[in-house]
């Protein structure tokens, strides 16, 4: 249980470097036309979508400020924990806790979005649900493999 608790932290800390790079290397041009391209977006899509971006990002701004006491206790603890102490178990669960929220968060805002698209670009959509990455880059965190093209 512990390992799965500290899975946790280090995923919420990719999905942060996630949306740090996406906003510190202005990637939300780059992420929407290659959305623009994976799902034949229209331009009423793309500004959606662009809003979704920036909704996310303002939800994951927020989780860190919320979790930044957490995440400051977990290190402090983990940097004190003896083998089999399990002090730290608090503060991963909660950022644990916090990280699975936003993941749910981002879902139902990406199932929103597939709800308003056409048929055929919902059949894309579900194709891709299953290709690594895809939900987190559509949901503008992170960039597909290879960057964007």
């Amino acid at each position: 249980m512990r390992i799965l608790l500290a899975c946790s932290l280090v995923f919420n800390a990719v999905f942060a470097a996630g949306y740090v790079w996406s906003t510190q290397r202005g990637a939300d041009r780059d992420a929407i036309a290659w959305a623009t391209r994976e799902l034949d977006l229209t331009p009423a899509q793309q500004t959606e979508l662009a809003e979704l971006h920036r909704v996310v990002r303002a939800d994951v701004r927020a989780m860190i400020g919320e979790l930044k006491p957490a995440i400051d206790d977990a290190v402090r603890l983990i940097r004190a924990a003896q083998p089999g102490g399990a002090g730290y178990e608090p503060p991963l669960r909660k950022i644990g806790e916090a990280g699975l929220a936003l993941q749910f968060a981002v879902v139902e805002r990406l199932l929103g979005f597939r709800e308003r698209l056409a048929p055929a670009q919902r059949e894309r959509f579900n194709a891709r649900v299953a290709d690594r990455g895809f939900m987190r880059r559509l949901a503008g965190l992170g960039a597909p493999p290879g960057g964007f093209q």
